[in-house]
């Protein structure tokens, strides 16, 4: 058949959502099939696969905020191949530090471990403390750490900066008041912007792994399961 007039990123988007491209109207040049024509149709299939007489309590559209974490997280998976590698890891150090450091009177959150192993590791793997851009990645000098952070206004991400300079008791009380200026919506723009790598933890809600989206325009994403006691095969 002949070939479908479309833009790479209008492809990309019909893969994703499952769409023929051949049963779509262009509105571009000549024709061409936008991301706006796949947008239009997507929400036009949702529209009526709502039935009429379906009730619903309340519709409540993404503003301010909200629509620019989804407009960007989005743009995130359309513009970037999403691999995800899951690993097991023996944390049992991790805990007897942590439990060490608590009957020293510090306790230390499980975060801060994670982001201060993140940037040490981006200190031997520079290649992923980079920005990625559509035409470019960008070598960045500094280290810091995004931590995703859940609010009712949406997803926040705090930066540490310079968390390869920092130690773990730093890096704690850093979190505790990056953390609870975030779910105060008191953080200053300056304070979520400029991180190059981001660790998202949802240990504390049961969940063993998952497949978190790229913070643009970061390279690459954590995401953290819970620990959990297995039985082990030694040497």
């Amino acid at each position: 058949g002949l070939e479908v007039n479309a833009t790479p990123v209008a492809r990309n988007m019909a893969v994703d959502f499952g769409l023929d491209l051949a049963n779509i109207q262009g509105t571009g040049l000549r024709g061409k099939i936008t991301r706006e024509d796949i947008s239009r149709t997507v929400r036009e299939l949702v529209q009526s696969a709502v039935p009429e007489k379906q009730g619903h309590s309340a519709t409540r559209h993404l503003s301010g905020l909200r629509a620019i974490i989804a407009e960007r997280l989005t743009n995130s998976w359309n513009q970037r191949p999403q691999v995800t590698l899951n690993s097991e890891v023996d944390a049992t150090e991790l805990v007897n530090d942590r439990e060490r450091r608590k009957s020293q009177g510090q306790t230390v959150s499980y975060n801060a471990y994670l982001v201060k192993t993140s940037a040490m590791a981006l200190e031997i793997y520079r290649d992923l403390n980079v920005y990625l851009t559509p035409d470019a990645l960008i070598e960045l000098e500094e280290i810091n750490i995004g931590l995703a952070v859940d609010t009712d206004r949406g997803l926040m991400v705090p930066v540490l900066k310079h968390a390869n300079r920092k130690s773990i008791q730093e890096l704690n009380q850093e979190i505790i008041d990056l953390v609870e200026r975030t779910l105060a919506g008191q953080l200053l723009p300056e304070e979520y912007s400029g991180g190059s790598f981001t660790v998202t933890n949802l240990g504390a809600l049961g969940v063993d792994s998952f497949s978190p989206i790229i913070n643009p325009p970061e390279s690459a994403i954590l995401g953290v399961g819970r620990i959990k006691e297995l039985p082990v095969i030694q040497d």
